[in-house]
């Protein structure tokens, strides 16, 4: 798990993006959209890795392995940059790897000494649009097929345990296909349906919005959530959170989760939440996010990382002169982050003291709300 930035690295939580642009990201913390020129290449060679997606994938196929492709940009992305040098150019990283994988990066460089050097441009782009490529660096774990199993980025712990993590990717996201075809063959049959309803929510609710096969079985609990509301109640709020969970719900399912747990007692709230975050592209969808956040200040979040991401995100928000330029409307978001939890990130950890620091009170001492 990656620890939290300015901004909050998405990828971490597998969660969709929220910030309003990558340009904003690197201008606000300067990481990741910094300019290395001096930095190696990610591509090792030729007996390591592929810089043609087609030949990489044509290799996995004859020899019936899984694909490892990473988007990458050697040449400005830190993550990338380190990702390379702490894993990926170790022989301890290679060698157990390569026994199930073939090698795939696929470059998106800034200079032009390092663009002349990627073989087809024009199909990196296709690929970056057909997998919805949205930070960097993303790594896709494949079956030759290619059918993604799996979906990391940088994470901290070097070479041995970075190949071992690739290969828990490749057999969850197996099984999880497995699991699918049972439960919805199951269901298909016509017996035990409530049993195989059941199973499918406990089963969605395990898994994470890019595992494979999480749509056909978020359709399948989609039918749960339709059950008569009495009866079924246990069932229904085990299928709301769940599909809440994976990003499976819709406006409808998070009203629903709302109403199931308004004071989030099982955690329902904070991810429906949660869906006010998901595609902001406009001030009007920050303070849209903002509004639904409010009401979980004063309540117990359950899951750390969904709080971090909501609040840190609210707090950067409030605080950036780009974006609502409100420190004070920011501070109450501030302190909930501190309150969850940021000891990893000293820089951030400050940047949100500061900003709590910021709340006014009133004339008999009690802070202020937003």
């Amino acid at each position: 798990m990656q620890s939290i930035a300015a901004y909050l690295t998405t990828a971490a939580l597998a969660l969709p993006p929220v910030l309003l642009s990558p340009a904003l990201l690197a201008q606000d913390h300067g990481q990741e959209g910094v300019q290395n020129d001096k930095a190696e290449p990610a591509v090792t060679g030729p007996d390591h890795w592929y810089a043609d997606y087609d030949v990489a994938l044509a290799k996995a196929k004859s020899e019936k392995k899984a694909l490892l492709v990473d988007f990458t940009g050697s040449d400005w992305c830190g993550g990338c940059i380190r990702l390379h040098d702490e894993v990926f150019k170790h022989e301890a990283f290679s060698k157990p790897a390569s026994e199930k994988f073939v090698f795939c990066a696929l470059d998106f460089p800034n200079s032009p000494e390092a663009k002349a050097k990627v073989p087809n441009p024009v199909r990196n782009q296709e690929l970056n649009e057909r997998f919805k490529i949205e930070v960097f660096p993303t790594i896709l774990v494949m079956d030759h097929d290619e059918t993604v199993l799996g979906r990391s980025g940088y994470r901290e712990g070097g070479p041995e345990k970075y190949a071992a993590h690739l290969d828990e990717l490749l057999t969850k996201g197996r099984q999880a296909l497995v699991d699918v075809k049972v439960l919805t063959e199951a269901f298909d049959k016509g017996d035990r349906k409530i049993e195989v309803l059941e199973q499918a929510a406990t089963k969605l609710g395990d898994m994470e919005r890019e595992t494979p096969g999480v749509e056909k079985m978020a359709d399948l609990v989609r039918r749960a959530v339709n059950l008569d509301a009495t009866r079924y109640a246990a069932l229904r709020k085990t299928a709301v959170k769940s599909l809440l969970k994976t990003g499976q719900g819709d406006d409808k399912t998070a009203t629903l989760g709302k109403s199931m747990d308004p004071k989030n007692v099982d955690g329902i709230l904070e991810l429906a939440v949660l869906t006010s975050f998901q595609g902001i592209q406009s001030l009007e969808g920050v303070t849209t996010a903002l509004e639904a956040l409010e009401p979980l200040l004063p309540l117990k979040i359950h899951d750390s990382q969904v709080g971090q991401f909501m609040f840190v995100n609210a707090a950067m928000w409030c605080g950036s002169p780009r974006i609502l330029n409100d420190k004070e409307r920011g501070a109450p978001f501030a302190k909930k982050a501190l309150e969850i939890g940021v000891d990893d990130n000293p820089q951030l950890k400050k940047m949100l003291e500061d900003m709590a620091a910021s709340q006014k009170s009133d004339s008999g001492g009690n802070e202020k709300n937003p």
